[in-house]
């Protein structure tokens, strides 16, 4: 097969591989070649990338991923030794030689497409998987703060939270939910699981994709036979965050367009504040200033709001502002916290500082 076809199924099907350096069951950071299907597992989340071969068997994976990638031939080809349980892996003039596991000692079987809710889904998405992902750092599924929040009603929202809970993204799916408007279910899934499916996306699109949810997992499912699944933290073990995000979006009655002239002095602050220094923003009679002291000197700016605003005297993290700035319209600032939205798809909170 060519080395760049064998290559992108290896890269979509590593994000699932356990991590190098963890001392856990071998198999969980393997490939496993069934002869139609590359499947990888971690006992996280799990990735099904079609893939024929004649070779049938696990194979360490990080080992043969880093192989292939250093090679330069054009085509490789996957020899199973038999009478050494080994699998030779040949690509131009080197070879890998990888000590095999049958395929019936593989811990992992794809469910066939069934759930509580089953919904196709389109490119907004991937959209609110992408955006929402962006603040989320991935600690597996060892902390509910490492995933997004699925909270699924009549509609499906997506939630996620920065690091220290100083950032929050919310991104609202229409129809996505449930048929009938009093089930409520929510489940958080590993940042992992969504960041996976973005590139399969990316390399299939989205027509004929089929997302489900059953019990504590999630998969989705793809036109060309692509899957991904993810395990799941039922709302029963993590706080209610949703309502405490809606009450924090109550506070906020009425937006105002984010101005050319805010986006460009929110992005000199961000440019000059390298060691996190915060800016001090003061809206006063509808003009807006803001102060960023850093080390060796300070940087002011001035914007006259077109829109009326009440007063506020706050501290901002501009780098943490200036981070989905580019994908919002509108904006509001309150004594608590920064607000951005597009229309009513998709909002980003930051946490504001008193001075």
């Amino acid at each position: 097969m060519k080395r760049e076809d064998f290559l992108k199924c290896l890269t979509l099907a590593a994000p699932a591989l356990a991590p190098e350096d963890e001392k856990i069951v071998a198999v969980f950071s393997s490939f496993c070649f069934d002869g139609e299907n590359l499947t990888t597992h971690n006992d996280i989340i799990a990735a099904n990338i079609p893939l024929e071969t004649v070779f049938r068997g696990v194979v360490q994976g990080h080992l043969l991923y880093r192989f292939i990638k250093s090679c330069s031939g054009v085509e490789v080809d996957l020899i199973w030794e038999k009478e050494n349980e080994e699998l030779i892996v040949k690509c131009g003039a080197a070879k890998l030689r990888l000590p095999v596991i049958g395929i019936k000692e593989y811990p992992f079987e794809f469910p066939r497409l069934h759930g509580d809710l089953i919904r196709e889904v389109n490119e907004y998405f991937f959209e609110g998987l992408e955006l929402c992902s962006k603040i989320v750092v991935d600690k597996g599924l060892t902390s509910w703060m490492g995933g997004i929040l699925f909270a699924f009603t009549k509609d499906l929202q997506l939630y996620s939270f920065g690091p220290s809970r100083d950032a929050i993204c919310v991104y609202r799916l229409m129809g996505l939910g449930f048929k009938d408007e009093v089930k409520k279910k929510q489940i958080t899934l590993p940042v992992s699981f969504c960041k996976t499916a973005l590139e399969m996306y990316r390399k299939v699109g989205c027509e004929g994709a089929k997302f489900c949810v059953h019990n504590n997992y999630a998969m989705l499912y793809f036109s060309d036979n692509s899957a991904i699944f993810g395990k799941a933290i039922v709302a029963e073990h993590q706080p209610d965050t949703v309502e405490k995000v809606r009450s924090c979006l109550k506070e906020v009655k009425e937006m105002i367009p984010i101005q050319s002239t805010f986006r460009n002095a929110l992005a000199r602050a961000s440019a000059v504040a390298v060691n996190g220094e915060l800016c001090a923003i003061t809206i006063v009679g509808g003009k807006l200033h803001m102060r960023t002291e850093v080390s060796g000197g300070s940087l002011r700016d001035f914007v006259a709001l077109k829109s009326q605003h009440q007063d506020v005297d706050v501290l901002v993290d501009p780098k943490l502002l200036i981070r989905m700035l580019d994908r919002c319209t509108d904006m509001r600032i309150t004594d608590n916290m920064t607000m951005f939205q597009d229309g009513k798809k998709f909002t980003y909170i930051t946490a504001n500082k008193q001075k």
